[in-house]
């Protein structure tokens, strides 16, 4: 892309993990970038599809990086799915598998959640995964539910801790 294509660009929408910053930690030039965005009048906005946290947990961790942003600039995989479902759904019930996080997005928009017999059963990114919660997606949905994911990734990060390190010569 030319950089005379880049001027013309009036907005901007980015990834977050692996795009401004990896885990905790901003990108060198992710305030640089931003600033000049700003500058030249531009407008940027953030659109994560891990569905394990809140709009709120993100714009938090924005904060707490130094990049202060106002709600409508945080988009999230959950809010597309709500719009979806209040769309083509309207009244159904749902069984969220996912983190209590995903399920207050759900509660938050007055979604007609249920643990039992749902019409549609969402599965979200789920840190706190239960053999339960499995369980349950799998009977609802062999018995003819509806299910979508909220978000697809290939490759997911996780922080490895290792309890215990062994060396074990490779044999010649």
């Amino acid at each position: 892309m030319t950089v005379d294509k880049i001027k013309e660009i009036k907005c901007f929408i980015l990834d977050m993990d692996g795009t401004i910053y990896l885990g905790n930690e901003l990108f060198d030039f992710t305030k640089d970038f931003l600033n000049k965005v700003e500058e030249t009048g531009r407008e940027y906005y953030f659109f994560t599809n891990n569905s394990s946290k809140s709009q709120q947990a993100y714009i938090d961790k924005l904060g707490n990086m130094g990049i202060h942003i106002e709600p409508k600039q945080m988009m999230i995989s959950s809010h597309v799915m709500i719009k979806y479902l209040k769309e083509k759904h309207p009244g159904e019930t749902i069984y969220v598998v996912g983190t209590p996080s995903l399920i207050n997005e759900f509660k938050t928009f007055n979604m007609p959640l249920v643990d039992e017999n749902p019409d549609i059963v969402i599965l979200g990114f789920d840190t706190t995964l239960t053999y339960e919660k499995i369980s349950k997606a799998c009977h609802y949905i062999r018995n003819g539910c509806t299910y979508y994911g909220i978000n697809q990734i290939g490759i997911v990060q996780w922080k490895v801790v290792h309890l215990f390190q062994t060396a074990v010569p490779w044999p010649n």
